[in-house]
Formats: structure tokens, C-alpha cells, sequence
């Protein structure tokens, strides 16, 4: 080992295998917070959606992810933007 930085190329799969567990957690949390949320404010979530902010929100499929698992429409912002994803 020299220290010095090297250049190191991974897959997708490899990537989307490391950070499952990681996103799993995320989906768990929401999933958690959803079933302890009071019925008049999950009826409000079920119909305007999630909207997931920050560097979180910008994983690849997550907001699809998110609809799937738990029937709750999920959409995205950068908070560098305006437009609803």
C-alpha cells in the first residue's frame, strides 16, 4: 500500500448490493412511522404522497421503492429545484 489514491472500478450490481441494506433500513423507518402515524394524518400521506428531500432522495429508485413497499404514492425534491419529480 503506497496511500495514494488509485482508480477502482465497480458495477452497478456492486454498488446496488452494498447500499441494500442501507436502503432496507430506510424503507423499515418509513414503514414503522407509517403504521405508528395517527389514521387522519396517514389518510392525508396516502393522498398527497411522500416526498422524500435531501441526498437520500436522490438514490435511484428509492421514491419507487417506497411507493411499492408501502402503497403510498412517493415523489422527490432536490432542494436546488422547484419541479415535483
Amino acid at each position: 500500500m503506497t496511500g495514494l489514491p488509485k482508480t477502482v472500478i465497480i458495477s452497478t450490481e456492486q454498488i446496488r448490493k452494498a447500499m441494500e441494506e442501507p436502503v432496507q433500513a430506510i424503507v423499515d423507518a418509513v414503514k414503522v412511522t407509517l403504521d405508528r402515524t395517527p389514521p387522519e394524518l396517514s389518510s392525508d400521506l396516502m393522498e398527497q404522497g411522500i416526498v422524500l428531500t435531501g441526498g437520500g432522495a436522490l438514490l435511484a429508485g428509492i421514491a419507487a421503492r417506497l411507493e411499492y413497499e408501502t402503497t403510498c404514492p412517493s415523489s422527490w425534491r432536490t432542494t436546488h429545484s422547484t419541479a415535483w419529480r
